[in-house]
């Protein structure tokens, strides 16, 4: 129970207040998606040197959680390399489809 307080309350301070908002001037790559069935849109933009992103902005037009993630995740991948960036995602989609299978 005390674990779920404390994620809900991490997701409604993102959500609340995202950090790295916004699109950046001269990206070294960029990435936009929509989710059709919620209508969920994330712009992602990147900054590298090398492989390293050291800066990330996002804009999110769609509901709390996808805001709070997008917000999350910016902060998570910045200072990493792409392939570290992509490790990181593959890790959360695991952790997610691991606590779908444990709920009845």
């Amino acid at each position: 129970m005390i674990r779920d307080t404390i994620y809900r309350d991490i997701i409604l301070e993102h959500a609340r207040n995202p950090k790295n908002t916004g699109r950046l001037e001269k990206p070294g790559l960029t990435a936009s998606v929509h989710n059709p069935l919620c209508g969920d849109e994330l712009e992602l933009s990147l900054a590298l040197t090398g492989e390293i992103i050291h800066d990330c902005r996002t804009i999110v037009r769609g509901c709390s959680i996808c805001q709070a993630s997008a917000s999350i995740m910016s902060e998570m991948i910045i200072n990493k390399t792409l392939k570290e960036a992509l490790i990181t995602g593959d890790i959360f989609d695991d952790i997610l489809h691991k606590n779908k299978e444990d709920v009845p």
